[in-house]
């Protein structure tokens, strides 16, 4: 029993740095998803259209590539923050996302039951999301030029 306990640690040891040792992240820093062109394709196809099933499955697409755009772009902004300010914009986040469910479910509700209740509940899914893609993605743009800035009255 006793020298599985060591052969196993011996093992994780050696082999513990094997696939991780020297790896920097910076290896992926130029991968990032492209999700403009999806967005764009879905957005031709949903305004040429024109049956209703076809409309609701198009718009919950569109809802959900632009929700993974925010998403990515939302994680690229609070790394760019400090510890407070990434705890006030997390929080912020967390309420914006309670919010835009609720419009959601009130959109829908406007007209459940019938066949356009999931596309007034996507339409405003999608209105709120590029609203807050917008607004995010001003603010990445103003705390990177205040770092750049910073940066150049280091040197």
């Amino acid at each position: 029993m006793q020298f599985s306990i060591i052969s196993g640690l011996i093992v994780a040891a050696a082999c513990g740095g094997c696939v991780h040792e020297k790896v920097s992240p910076t290896l992926l820093q130029d991968w990032s998803p492209k999700l403009d062109q999806p967005i764009r394709q879905l957005r031709e196809v949903l305004a040429a259209t024109e049956q209703q099933q076809s409309m609701n499955y198009t718009s919950a697409n569109l809802g959900l590539v632009l929700d993974a755009k925010l998403y990515i772009l939302f994680y690229d902004y609070l790394d760019e923050l400090d510890e407070g300010a990434r705890a006030r914009a997390i929080e912020e986040q967390h309420v914006w996302r309670v919010d835009r469910q609720r419009a959601f479910q009130e959109a829908y509700k406007e007209y459940e039951g019938g066949s356009f209740a999931s596309y007034a509940g996507n339409t405003r899914f999608i209105e709120m999301t590029e609203a807050r893609i917008e607004e995010i993605e001003k603010r990445l743009r103003q705390v990177e030029s205040a770092g750049n800035a910073g940066a150049s009255t280091l040197r």
